[in-house]
């Protein structure tokens, strides 16, 4: 079992710590260590702390406006005090660090001295440390395990004491010399080979053409085919190979947001909506200044965006499509191609996953009374991406990825072996044989979590936790 060191003040980022606890502890093989476990501070406890620290694998750090207390006798934060001995440890240190804009209430602020200190503790940490920004306690949860999972990924050892990391072309080596995969997001790493080599296409050819202009990739099929899953594999693998790449790994940090569509009102007033939720997801307190949601003002607000590259993400319920959805739909996308024309600073990636409702059988759909038309979303899909082809200039690289379909024996047979996960034919014909008792196919929701539970027990099994 892993163990992460949470470090950060508490009055002021109190959701924060709780959400990234939760993200963490859900993860298989983790486990979250925070100071509301050590009961009451004093100076030996200040000891206790620093042991703690010692003791972990990873040091994740979050930091906001607020300095925080130090122990008596000391004049370094608690929080400071933890990073420091991080670095002396020699602890992988994940750094989180929120905008200068952050909300503090008033009743927080803390004297002129302490707020000098937390603002030469930022810049220390800005100039010494991989670090990404945040502006919720979701995002901040999301973009956690993000690292983490990028962090594992060099970890090819099982766990004796600290973790190696491996050598520089451990990647490069054939696939019989490498080590498992360990990563959290291996479960969702089956099957969909097809997509994500479309996207891959598109996405070079987009760099090619446009480097720096949005891109947007349309996902459909049924809720119980995890169409969100495709965009999480997308994003901590291709889209985070790619920004290590072009910027390194200390800056190639890849933000996620998930903006909620809207399905009410004209397609002027969703756009509206839409766009001021968006803008929102960047500056917490934009809906309360000018009003402007125009694709300049998106253009400059994203400016400020620390992170070179963004991934945004939009669930739209297929059940809920309209007569006005389209045209909406085609607004939206217009805003993209005018931010692009303005070269925004960071690269952003635009899923829409367009959620299908499970299939309506019996005599409702015999007779086509369904609600829900599948045949037309899909044509008005394919309408608005080949019209899209058709204007080369300003036009952000769009492309509607083939439907999600559910995921066969061989898939997982597959699964199994780019994984590593067991060395065994008969181990993987026997757990096969398990999970398709019921039928050829299952959906990628069954997939995942047959898939987790697997991977748990082999990672268990043989020492990795």
């Amino acid at each position: 079992m892993r163990k992460v060191f949470l470090s950060s003040t508490s009055k002021d980022l109190y959701e924060y710590r709780e959400a990234v606890a939760k993200a963490i502890h859900d993860l298989d093989g983790y486990h979250c260590v925070q100071m509301e476990n050590f009961g009451a501070r004093n100076q030996e406890a200040l000891e206790f702390c620093r042991g703690k620290v010692r003791e972990c694998d990873i040091f994740v750090g979050i930091l906001g406006l607020l300095y925080g207390s130090c122990p008596e006798g000391v004049n370094l934060s608690y929080t400071e005090d933890e990073y420091i001995t991080a670095i002396e440890a020699r602890i992988p240190r994940l750094m989180f660090v929120s905008p200068d804009g952050f909300n503090l209430p008033g009743t927080l602020r803390e004297s002129d001295e302490m707020w000098a200190c937390q603002q030469a503790f930022r810049s220390r940490v800005n100039k010494d440390q991989i670090r990404a920004t945040f502006s919720d306690p979701d995002e901040l949860a999301r973009v956690v395990v993000s690292a983490i999972y990028n962090w594992e990924k060099t970890q090819i050892s099982p766990v004796a004491g600290r973790a190696t990391p491996p050598p520089p072309d451990w990647r490069s080596r054939p696939p019989q010399e490498r080590a498992p995969n360990l990563g959290p997001l291996v479960a969702k790493m089956c099957d969909r080979q097809t997509q994500e080599s479309d996207f891959s296409d598109l996405f070079r050819e987009g760099l090619r053409a446009r480097r720096g202009a949005p891109q947007i990739y349309l996902i459909h099929g049924e809720e119980s085919e995890c169409p969100w899953s495709l965009v999480d594999r997308l994003s901590r693998t291709r889209l985070q190979d790619y920004a290590h790449h072009r910027w390194g790994e200390q800056h190639g940090v890849v933000a996620e947001k998930i903006v909620e569509w809207n399905y009410e009102g004209g397609s002027d007033e969703r756009l509206e909506r839409l766009t001021t939720r968006l803008f929102t997801q960047f500056d917490r307190g934009y809906e309360y200044g000018s009003g402007d949601v125009s694709a300049s003002a998106f253009a400059r607000l994203s400016s400020s965006i620390i992170d070179p590259m963004v991934v945004i993400r939009h669930d739209v319920r297929a059940a809920r499509w309209d007569k006005t959805a389209k045209s909406f739909l085609e607004q939206y996308l217009r805003f993209w191609d005018e931010v692009g024309i303005h070269s925004p600073k960071p690269q952003f990636v635009i899923f829409l996953t367009v959620i299908h409702p499970a299939q309506e059988g019996g005599w409702k759909n015999w007779l086509g009374l369904s609600r829900f038309d599948k045949k037309q979303i899909l044509k008005e899909l394919e309408e608005l991406t080949t019209s899209r082809r058709k204007v080369a200039n300003g036009v952000c690289p769009t492309l509607l990825l083939k439907e999600l379909t559910c995921v066969s024996r061989d898939d997982v047979m597959d699964w199994f072996s780019l994984n590593k996960i067991y060395d065994d034919v008969k181990v993987w014909q026997s757990k096969c044989h398990e999970m398709f008792k019921t039928g050829d196919c299952l959906r990628m929701a069954e997939i995942e979590h047959q898939l987790k539970l697997i991977h748990r027990e082999f990672t268990e099994r043989r020492g990795y936790v």
